[in-house]
């Protein structure tokens, strides 16, 4: 298990895997409610919408038209495992996703060096910036959206605005 994060109510659990895998827990029993395959290399983030109807996964998974080691950031239902879409800009492995307070938004840090910030019902992303001297490992929303803090390999925690992309 290389991911993992809580439904919103505590009722589910969601893990990444190197397998390639996401799996959908009960949090009670332990009971495995979903397993859900479709990644083409290790799951290293996970993230839960803050509704609960949607999950966001993703890894070192090179789309399979692409020819370099970029990541996909996949969009997944929460109850039927189906795949809801894609996001893809990463040049290297995805290392960390986090939801924006309303649901809209969702931020990944990469190996790349970058954050991104994307719109989800569109599928559009701000433009990217150099958030870290070397690989984003982590992300956390302020509450309100407007402002978003990101942890890195560089041993640098930076705040950015989430509108400007300005520190």
């Amino acid at each position: 298990v290389t991911a993992v994060a809580w439904s919103p109510d505590g009722t589910r659990v969601l893990s990444g895997s190197s397998d390639k895998t996401l799996r959908i827990w009960d949090s009670r029993t332990g009971g495995l409610l979903l397993e859900i395959p479709g990644h083409r290399g290790p799951v290293l983030a996970v993230a839960w919408s803050p509704d609960g109807k949607c999950l966001a996964s993703a890894g070192e998974d090179a789309s399979a038209r692409s020819k370099d080691k970029g990541s996909v950031i996949h969009l997944w239902d929460a109850e039927t495992g189906k795949e809801l879409g894609q996001l893809k800009g990463h040049t290297r492995a995805v290392l960390a996703l986090g939801w924006s307070p309303d649901g809209r938004r969702l931020a990944s840090g990469g190996a790349d060096a970058t954050l991104r910030i994307w719109n989800v019902a569109s599928g559009k992303e701000t433009p990217a910036f150099e958030a870290q001297q070397d690989a984003v490992t982590s992300i956390a929303w302020r509450q309100g959206g407007k402002q978003l803090l990101s942890g890195g390999a560089d041993k640098t925690l930076r705040l950015w605005d989430a509108n400007s992309g300005k520190q």
